[in-house]
C-alpha cells in the first residue's frame, strides 16, 4: 500500500488547494469595495495576528493610535496579509538572527490617502518589478504566483495602489488609497 501522506498524488492536490484558493481570492479582491469606517491600527494587529512567522522574527509595528480611516477593510486585509508573508518569507531567507533583522509594519493618513508600509530586511526583491504583479509570476520555488496580483486587484478595486520599492536591503511594500470625503 502506497503512503498517501508523502505521494505525488498528495503533493499534487495540495497545489490545485492552493489554487483553488488563491482563486477566490482573486475573485474577492475583484470585488466592488465595502466602504466603512474602521480602526486601521486594529487591522494590522488582526493582519500580524492571521501570519505564522517562524520562530525569532519579529514584528514592529508603529502608528497613530487610534487611526480611524474609510475604506474596505476586508480587500485591505487581503492585500496587508500578502505583504506581510512576502516579508516573513524574504526574512527566514536570510539564514541569520532574525532578530536583527525586524519587520517593521507602519501606517498613517495624510490630507489626501492612507497608507501601510511593509519594510523588510530580507533577502530582497530579485526579478523583474514591471512583472511582479502579473499574475503566475513568482521568484519562489512552489509558489503559484498569485499573491502580488491578488494584492494588487485589491488595491485598485478601492482605487488605491500597490507599491514594491527594492531597498539596499529587502522590500518596501506600500499601500496606499484615497481618503473619503466624510472622512476630511
Amino acid at each position: 500500500m502506497t503512503d498517501f501522506q508523502n505521494s505525488n498524488t498528495r503533493t499534487h492536490l495540495d497545489r490545485l488547494d492552493r489554487l483553488l484558493e488563491a482563486f477566490a481570492r482573486l475573485r474577492r479582491a475583484a470585488s466592488a469595495p465595502q466602504i466603512e469606517e474602521f480602526s486601521l491600527d486594529d487591522l494590522v494587529q488582526r493582519s500580524m495576528s492571521e501570519v505564522s512567522p517562524p520562530a525569532g522574527v519579529v514584528l514592529q509595528k508603529a502608528g497613530p493610535q487610534p487611526c480611524v480611516v474609510e475604506g474596505d477593510s476586508s480587500l485591505l486585509g487581503l492585500a496587508l496579509v500578502n505583504g506581510l508573508r512576502n516579508a516573513i518569507e524574504a526574512t527566514a531567507a536570510v539564514g541569520i538572527d532574525f532578530q536583527k533583522l525586524p519587520i517593521a509594519v507602519t501606517w498613517g493618513l495624510t490630507d489626501i490617502d492612507c497608507w501601510i508600509s511593509v519594510v523588510d530586511s530580507g533577502i530582497g526583491f530579485r526579478g523583474d518589478l514591471q512583472r511582479a504583479f502579473d499574475m503566475g509570476t513568482t521568484t519562489k520555488s512552489g509558489h503559484l504566483g498569485m499573491g502580488l496580483a491578488t494584492a494588487k486587484q485589491a488595491m485598485e478595486s478601492m482605487s488605491g495602489r500597490l507599491l514594491l520599492v527594492p531597498n539596499t536591503r529587502g522590500v518596501r511594500f506600500e499601500m496606499r488609497w484615497p481618503m473619503q470625503k466624510s472622512a476630511q
